[in-house]
């Protein structure tokens, strides 16, 4: 794999999704690596290697932009360019951070989970608006905000992408989408609502992710971005971390 750059799959592949999910086409913005989401997930954000500053962004963006959330790729070549007392002084405040982490799928090894979280989990690949509406029912009440089915419908027409829910004897548990960018695939919205967590039902679904992806994806690298929460479970199984995403909300 020639000048291949995990850093920089890792936010490719989060960035190109983003895209799937459907973007307002400005031709000036986007021939500068500038993109924004036409509805959620509300990111406004600026492609790994492109050159423009924090303040370009903030100069171009609409009137409106309360609901947008602008993230950072710390470890980017721009990084350099972007002063953190910018930050401040355009009117943005920090609202989250990310741990960038990856697992080469050569060490993951498919694990025997316990009989009992065996024969409960059932996991299905979604297709059609019915079913992808319930997934998102679902991924709302895990990751606690709405999440548009408009956007998530627009995706998953793609043949890259893979929708998966969890169900025990009929009952959703968990969700997680999968997104396939040439040697890497993305595990997003991997989600459990919060009347479920604490029985092991994270890592059951991590690991039938985790056998997908290995089994018929044949990726040679997964990749995530991980919240504070997840990031202990991605670790023990084997994820390694790469570097901080900052976003941003617009307070004026």
């Amino acid at each position: 794999m020639k000048n291949f750059d995990l850093d920089r799959e890792n936010i490719n592949n989060l960035t190109s999704l983003w895209k799937l999910m459907g973007i307002v086409n400005n031709q000036e913005l986007n021939a500068k690596g500038i993109y924004r989401s036409l509805d959620w997930p509300h990111r406004y954000w600026q492609e790994w290697n492109m050159q423009a500053t924090l303040k370009e962004r903030f100069d171009n963006t609409p009137f409106d932009r309360k609901n947008l959330v602008l993230p950072v790729f710390q470890n980017n070549t721009t990084e350099n360019i972007q002063d953190y007392s910018d930050k401040e002084n355009l009117g943005l405040s920090l609202m989250f951070e990310q741990q960038a982490m990856y697992l080469n799928m050569q060490d993951y090894t498919p694990q025997q989970q316990q009989q009992q979280q065996q024969q409960q989990l059932n996991v299905t690949k979604l297709i059609g608006e019915k079913h992808t509406r319930v997934w998102c029912d679902i991924a709302s009440q895990a990751f606690n905000y709405p999440i548009n089915a408009s956007s998530v419908i627009r995706a998953n027409q793609h043949p890259d992408v893979t929708l998966l829910m969890a169900d025990i004897q009929g009952q959703p548990v968990a969700t997680a989408m999968l997104h396939k960018t040439g040697h890497v695939t993305g595990i997003h919205q991997m989600g459990v609502p919060e009347h479920f967590r604490s029985k092991g039902i994270a890592r059951s679904m991590m690991h039938e992710v985790l056998d997908l992806a290995k089994r018929e994806l044949a990726c040679h690298y997964t990749v995530l971005q991980a919240s504070d929460a997840g990031e202990g479970l991605y670790r023990s199984l084997g994820f390694k971390a790469q570097f901080m995403i900052k976003n941003y909300f617009f307070t004026n």
